[in-house]
């Protein structure tokens, strides 16, 4: 159908999953075509990655795929070195089931790491969703197809 002149020229629409997240836009020059995604995705045909955040020993974060291939990584290296140490990262996975049952206090719910260091649950979720925001623009911003 027609698409409203004064619609923004683009609109992004983020899946925030308990599992997996990604992110969709269409551009109203062609609003039939909507483009999927997520950052950190093997490749392009994979429109969804793990909600998950790593937490790096200088504080630094990642996100999806990378976060769990780095965990990984991380664990084989302490591992061969001393594993009776926790580890230096921290893996954040399915930190939504959180809010199963809350209906207030949102700002003061914490959320384990699978090695059981606790976050703030807001913190958390303000970081993948700035994280799959900032890979939206940058498609948006890298143009029609753009990468």
């Amino acid at each position: 159908g027609d698409v409203d002149p004064e619609c923004k020229p683009v609109v992004i629409g983020i899946d925030f999953g308990t599992a997996y997240s990604g992110v969709a836009f269409a551009y109203r020059a062609d609003p039939g075509s909507i483009q999927c995604g997520a950052p950190t995705a093997a490749d392009p045909a994979q429109i969804k990655v793990p909600t998950a955040l790593l937490q790096m020993e200088d504080g630094t974060w990642e996100f999806g795929n990378e976060a769990e291939s780095k965990y990984n990584e991380i664990l084989n290296e302490h591992n061969a070195i001393d594993p009776t140490q926790p580890a230096p990262a921290h893996l954040y996975k399915r930190f939504k089931m959180v809010l199963k049952g809350e209906n207030k206090g949102f700002d003061t719910l914490m959320a384990l790491s699978v090695n059981n260091k606790a976050h703030s649950l807001i913190e958390l979720v303000e970081i993948c969703l700035r994280k799959l925001k900032d890979y939206a623009l940058g498609r948006v911003n890298g143009g029609f197809g753009g990468a």
